[in-house]
């Protein structure tokens, strides 16, 4: 069985029975940010559970900004990050432009996070009433609500883009997206397999595709 997301065959997909936005979003919210929800409000260590919280709901701010219409910066990799943070945290209280508090996030936690597995001096993890805020030069950030808006910020995205019309800024913004995605896995699969080899069963499931009958292994 191949699998797209959550539930979700590549028969089903291929079918028009789950629609790309029906796989982005259950990758988003059930493969990654329910784990994170689980380890931030229920795990018998959620008191020490801050920086995995983080790595977690970070993650999806890059696929977040770059599904949503061009924003201030490029459509780079810390871009995309940027303009999902801004989509998420755009009434956070701050005492600057939010477009430098997202490029100092960037900096401070995702690549904290991603490259040291730790964040940068100039963040802080802290219990408080809102997600995430920033005073004199320091980020305070609380996991569990940066988490919460998160998640929130994805059900309205995705929201907006299965209620927009047809060629709308924002239906178009993900259709390139997604059809990029599918294309960049299916030049990468292709260079990969080797045409008539046989593959174990083990490759019969995959998630690792967006969509695309070329973008699966399939058992023999």
């Amino acid at each position: 069985m191949n699998v797209v997301g959550p539930g979700i065959t590549a028969e089903d997909y291929e079918n028009g029975k789950a629609k790309p936005i029906d796989v982005f979003e259950g990758r988003l919210q059930t493969w990654i940010l329910a784990f994170a929800r689980h380890i931030a409000h229920e795990h018998e260590q959620k008191d020490h559970s801050g920086i995995a919280v983080l790595l977690l709901a970070s993650s999806v701010l890059e696929p977040l900004g770059g599904v949503l219409p061009a924003g201030n910066g490029p459509k780079n990799s810390e871009g995309k990050f940027c303009d999902g943070f801004e989509y998420v945290f755009k009434d956070m209280p701050r005492s600057t432009d939010l477009s430098v508090v997202a490029k100092r996030v960037c900096n401070l936690l995702r690549h904290g996070l991603y490259h040291e597995a730790s964040i940068k001096a100039g963040v802080v993890l802290t219990a408080q009433n809102v997600p995430i805020t920033e005073e004199k030069g320091i980020i305070s950030i609380d996991p569990a609500r940066f988490l919460d808006a998160v998640m929130t910020a994805t059900s309205r995205l995705c929201g907006e883009i299965r209620s927009a019309p047809r060629n709308s800024p924002s239906q178009r913004s993900f259709d390139a997206y997604w059809n990029q995605k599918e294309s960049d896995q299916e030049n990468k699969l292709t260079s990969l397999v080797t045409p008539g080899a046989k593959y174990p069963p083990e490759c019969g499931t995959s998630t690792i595709a967006p969509a695309g009958s070329s973008g699966f292994f399939t058992k023999p």
